[in-house]
């Protein structure tokens, strides 16, 4: 496991990344970019909640989908910072 890769799980009313048993997990929150593995390979995504879909992310060409709780997940500090602009809540045309 890379030292970066996390699960998703589900705690106290929120999403959160789990990694190594003992430390806490990291809360998906509106607006975080994450790495998540979707059809086998890791994509980034946006985190984002709202109406009655709940949460759920955002992928970079639009596509939205549910969190599922193990789904594999990776920090990446990098593309949160230059993602944020490209992963957008409109679908492309």
């Amino acid at each position: 496991m890379e030292s970066n890769e996390r699960w998703v799980s589900y705690e106290a009313g929120r999403y959160v990344l789990l990694g190594r048993p003992g430390v806490a997990g990291y809360p998906l929150l509106a607006g975080t970019v994450v790495e998540l593995c979707v059809g086998g390979r890791f994509q980034p995504v946006r985190v984002a909640s709202g109406g009655y879909c709940g949460w759920y992310y955002v992928m970079d060409d639009g596509r939205r989908g549910r969190f599922a709780l193990g789904m594999q997940a990776r920090l990446c500090p990098a593309v949160s910072v230059a993602g944020v602009g490209r992963v957008s809540d409109e679908p492309r045309g």
